[in-house]
């Protein structure tokens, strides 16, 4: 259930990655018109769960000093168990049965930073919503970018004797670390990092016939100063997934001494996850409905403040 005014925050770095890798570097700014036009013609939707679900962006606007983009994206689901009412008098319950066609809806607001940071991520804060999480909307992204930009971006690939080729944007959406991980590490040093990689079976380094069969493959990278927040953590986090490794174990001491281990997703939303994710909860002046039509501009730009 929302709450008419609480809202919590997720605090999220955006990634353009350019596919190939090696092609040049897209920035935000040179897709937001294209962006922008599939919004207002209504074809910024993602279908899910065999078309039982879906999300979309149904809004969108550009400060007037391009500084940051805000987005209303939208969630609905067909399956969705349908909406009860009870009496608080006569503890009654009363059914909203859905019709033909329709699906229970929600809505969130986003807002994306224009100015990139030294790593050429861009701050991407997004309100929780059931369905609006970082798994889907990057999913989204992914689509989304992919079609609204095919054949827009053409380069000379020298490794293919100067031949021009297309190339893409490819979206990551990296959780920031929370205020109580960095808590837990201020005073105290991180002392290294695993990265894991689950193989399947037959395709490991060690793999045996008949004795041995690998299941993950860890990757240990030891942290030079102590620290890695912000841009290097959320970059390492990036190559880690475009290698192909699922999970980041954090290993650091705290400054009484006692080891502590966080576990972060590199492409998935999970407790674990979530857990050291930076959240923040923001009120908005105005009740916010389940599902808006329109951007409400007063909680959005409330948003924009924590940029």
């Amino acid at each position: 259930m929302l709450h008419p005014h609480d809202r919590w925050i997720q605090f999220n770095s955006l990634s353009i990655q350019s596919k190939p890798e090696h092609a040049p570097v897209i920035t935000l700014d040179s897709i937001i018109g294209v962006l922008e036009r599939a919004v207002q013609d209504e074809s910024a939707i993602y279908m899910m769960d065999n078309g039982d679900a879906s999300i979309r962006i149904a809004e969108i606007r550009v400060a007037p000093d391009r500084s940051h983009i805000q987005l209303l994206f939208q969630y609905a689901n067909k399956i969705a168990t349908d909406p009860v009412f009870m009496h608080f008098e006569r503890h009654l319950l009363r059914t909203v049965h859905k019709l033909e066609g329709e699906g229970v809806a929600v809505s969130g607001h986003a807002v994306i930073g224009c100015h990139a940071a030294a790593d050429g991520t861009y701050p991407f804060l997004v309100e929780e919503v059931p369905g609006i999480g970082r798994t889907n909307v990057q999913k989204f992204l992914r689509k989304l970018f992919k079609t609204i930009t095919e054949g827009m971006f053409i380069f000379r690939d020298e490794a293919e004797n100067g031949r021009e080729k297309t190339y893409r944007p490819f979206a990551e959406v990296l959780g920031d670390p929370s205020a109580s991980f960095e808590e837990d590490l201020r005073g105290g040093t991180m002392d290294r990092i695993e990265l894991v990689k689950f193989t399947q079976i037959g395709h490991g380094e060690f793999d045996e016939p008949g004795h041995f069969v690998e299941e993950q493959h860890v990757v240990k990278v030891r942290v030079l100063e102590g620290r890695l927040l912000g841009a290097p953590l959320a970059n390492l986090r990036s190559r880690a997934r475009r290698a192909g490794f699922a999970e980041m174990k954090i290993r650091y001491t705290k400054s009484e001494g006692k080891r502590r281990t966080a576990i972060m997703g590199t492409d998935s939303e999970d407790l674990e996850s979530a857990a050291v994710v930076r959240t923040e909860m923001v009120q908005s002046a105005n009740p916010l409905p389940q599902c808006s039509e329109h951007i409400e501009t007063s909680f959005a730009d409330h948003i924009a403040s924590y940029l």
